[in-house]
């Protein structure tokens, strides 16, 4: 699973965790896009508005990274890799969506047990352009895991930046909060946008 943050938060994250309700960390208007984060707001899953979830991507080729990164440089951002049964592992609630969780017809389902009823090759694959958005596919490239609860930071399997220099700020910020933590450059996990 793969979380999208701003480089300024990754020290704060990593001493404290994750949280839907640490607004700085996860919402910024210059980082997200106010469409969707408006549609959340009145979107609702269990009885919870979307926007109180904390959202983790099971692809992080979708149109929303596309959006992102043409809305803020692409070596501000990390991508934190997560493992879904090291949630199970340390009993962390979520629903997995199996497709974008503001679509009206997408499933919920409430652990790892039913990770075999996604249909993979669906929500695995690259989105490759805004032709798309009108697909009834690209709503399964938005499959998410919610979380209400705090996850904490070790839980982070692993840092991804779009290149080097990005990738050592961020082994810096590792360091000096004492985390072992791998941190890779990999900008083939970057959709293009405009930046």
């Amino acid at each position: 699973m793969w979380r999208f943050v701003h480089i300024d938060h990754l020290e704060n994250i990593l001493k404290h965790g994750i949280h839907a309700q640490d607004k700085d960390v996860c919402y910024m208007s210059s980082f997200c896009n106010d469409q969707i984060y408006n549609m959340r707001s009145v979107s609702f899953c269990n009885g919870v508005a979307l926007n109180n979830y904390l959202s983790f991507y099971l692809n992080p080729l979708h149109p929303q990274s596309d959006s992102l990164f043409s809305r803020i440089p692409k070596d501000s951002i990390c991508i934190l890799a997560y493992n879904i049964f090291d949630f199970d592992a340390i009993g962390i609630k979520y629903l997995i969506s199996e497709r974008s969780p503001t679509f009206f017809f997408s499933n919920y389902y409430f652990d790892s047990s039913c990770l075999t009823q996604l249909e993979w090759n669906r929500l695995s694959r690259k989105y490759e352009s805004v032709n798309e958005l009108d697909s009834f596919d690209v709503e399964y490239l938005q499959s998410e895991v919610l979380v209400l609860e705090r996850v904490p930071p070790t839980l982070i399997n692993g840092i991804v930046t779009f290149n080097q220099q990005a990738n050592d700020i961020a082994t810096s910020i590792i360091n000096n909060v004492g985390m072992s933590l791998d941190s890779h450059a990999k900008s083939q996990l970057f959709l293009k946008g405009s930046l």
